[in-house]
């Protein structure tokens, strides 16, 4: 699997080769995409990048049916949240 996906708008403003990713691809080329910018923000670790991580987590959850809301809730009640956060003596 070559490339990777750009955002809707983007084959309208940067001359290249697009086509439309078919279902099959679609949340593997996602998920790429969600680790692609993740690395971005803890490079750069500008908001800005949290946008785009969002947006295809976004996409993700869509595609999948999956309520990312519900999901949350459950993970806090069975191992809590990040409200305040724990840092083991391990090196990230």
């Amino acid at each position: 699997m070559k490339g990777k996906i750009v955002r809707d708008k983007i084959p309208l403003q940067v001359p290249g080769q697009y086509r439309k990713c078919t279902s099959d691809e679609e949340i593997l080329y996602l998920a790429r995409k969600l680790v692609e910018e993740g690395i971005e923000f803890l490079i750069s670790l500008d908001p800005v990048e949290l946008a785009d991580v969002y947006e295809v987590l976004y996409e993700i959850t869509k595609r999948i049916n999956v309520d990312i809301g519900e999901l949350r809730k459950q993970k806090a009640s069975e191992k809590g949240n990040m409200v305040n956060l724990w840092c083991t003596e391990e090196q990230p």
